[in-house]
């Protein structure tokens, strides 16, 4: 079973690392955008990850798992009631998925049944 190293060992530093190159190098990479937006919300650093997920959103304005995170990015930050949050549900989302995002991690500290 291949396991991620902890957030705080230097295995996952130099992984980071390698990740934000990868991407200044070629900013087009979606890939590698998607796993350091990952690295950013398993360390809880939600404000680079809100970053990365509006600069991803603005490149593929339909990507429904991008506008997610951004949604629990944005709750994690304590942004849920922007506008911006807001606009993401409305066009994305009903009422009863949102409801299922917003107790995600509160009870279960894992993703909503439906996956």
């Amino acid at each position: 079973m291949n396991q991620s190293p902890l957030p705080e060992s230097p295995e996952f530093r130099e992984a980071m690392d390698s990740v934000q190159l990868a991407l200044k190098l070629k900013p087009e990479m979606t890939g590698a955008g998607d796993l350091l937006t990952d690295m950013y919300m398993h360390t809880d650093q939600y404000d680079l990850a809100i970053e990365q997920l509006r600069l991803a959103l603005h490149d593929s304005p339909s990507d429904e798992a991008a506008a997610f995170h951004l949604l629990i990015s944005l709750r994690h930050a304590c942004q849920a009631n922007t506008e911006e949050s807001k606009s993401l549900v409305k066009p994305k989302f009903d009422r009863s998925f949102l409801s299922r995002i917003m107790r995600w991690d509160i009870r279960l500290n894992r993703p909503p049944s439906i996956w």
